[in-house]
C-alpha cells in the first residue's frame, strides 16, 4: 500500500464490500428521493436534509460502512517502513472526506428527485435554495463528531465488526428511545441538526461546539493510538 494515499483501502476493498456501500447509499438516496415527493413536506425540503429519522436508519450506516472500508491499518511490515503515525493521520483525514461524501447524498437524492419527476417535487416548491451550502454544513458537522467518537475504539485496536454495530443501532433507534423521555438527549446527539436563525447562533451554537468537540476526539484519537499494543494482533 502506498503509504500516503489514503484512497488506496477503499479502492483494495473487496467486492462484496463495495457492493454494500453502492446498496446503503441506492438506500439512502432512495429514502430522501420519497420525502421529497411527500405533499405534506411542501417547500420544506431543508426540513427532509435534516430529518434526524432518515439521518440515522440511512445516513449513518453508509457514513459508517465508508469509514470501515476506507479506513486504513498498517501491517506490521507497514509499521516498520513508514512513520506509525501516517495511519493515524490518514484515518483522521478519511473522517473528513467520508462525512463530506456522505453529507452530500441529500443533495444528489434531489438532483434525481428534480430529475425524474414530472414537475417540481413538492419539497421544493416555491423554496429557497440559499440554506443548501449551510445544510450540508450541518451534515457534515455531524456525521465527522460520529466517526471522530468511532475511532478511538478503532486506534485502541478494537475491530469494526465491534464498533460500528452500537452506532448504527443508537442512531437508528435514537428518536424512538429519547424523543419523549429524554428529549435533551436527543438534542445532544443531534447537536447539529438543526438550524440556526443567525450568524452569531452559528459560530456560538454549531462552529464553536464543533471543534472544540473535534480537537478533544483527535487527542482522544491520539491517546488511543499510542498506547495502542501492536503484539496483541
Amino acid at each position: 500500500m502506498k503509504h500516503g494515499n489514503v484512497l488506496m483501502p477503499l479502492v483494495r476493498a473487496v467486492p462484496l464490500a463495495k457492493l454494500a456501500m453502492l446498496g446503503c447509499a441506492a438506500l439512502a438516496i432512495m429514502s430522501y428521493v420519497m420525502s421529497y415527493a411527500r405533499p405534506d413536506l411542501t417547500g420544506r425540503w431543508q426540513q427532509v436534509m435534516l430529518n434526524t429519522n432518515i439521518f440515522g436508519y440511512n445516513l449513518v450506516p453508509l457514513f459508517l460502512l465508508l469509514l470501515c472500508f476506507g479506513s486504513t491499518q498498517f501491517t506490521g511490515f507497514e509499521r516498520v517502513r513508514a512513520d506509525p503515525r501516517t495511519e493515524l493521520r490518514l484515518n483522521l483525514i478519511w473522517v473528513l472526506i467520508a462525512a463530506l461524501l456522505a453529507s452530500l447524498v441529500p443533495s444528489l437524492a434531489a438532483i434525481i428527485a428534480w430529475l425524474s419527476a414530472s414537475q417540481t417535487p413538492p419539497a421544493f416548491v416555491s423554496a429557497s435554495l440559499a440554506p443548501l451550502p449551510l445544510t450540508i454544513g450541518y451534515l457534515f458537522m455531524e456525521l465527522t463528531v460520529i466517526g471522530l467518537a468511532a475511532f478511538p475504539p478503532i486506534n485502541a485496536g478494537a475491530s469494526w465488526g465491534f464498533t460500528a454495530p452500537p452506532f448504527i443501532i443508537m442512531f437508528a433507534l435514537a428518536n424512538w428511545m429519547f424523543s419523549i423521555a429524554a428529549p435533551r438527549v436527543l438534542d445532544r446527539l443531534f447537536l447539529f441538526m438543526s438550524s440556526v436563525h443567525s450568524s452569531s447562533q452559528l459560530l456560538q451554537e454549531r462552529v464553536l461546539p464543533f471543534l472544540i468537540l473535534a480537537a478533544i476526539l483527535i487527542a482522544a484519537n491520539a491517546i488511543a493510538y499510542a498506547h495502542r499494543d501492536y503484539l496483541r494482533q
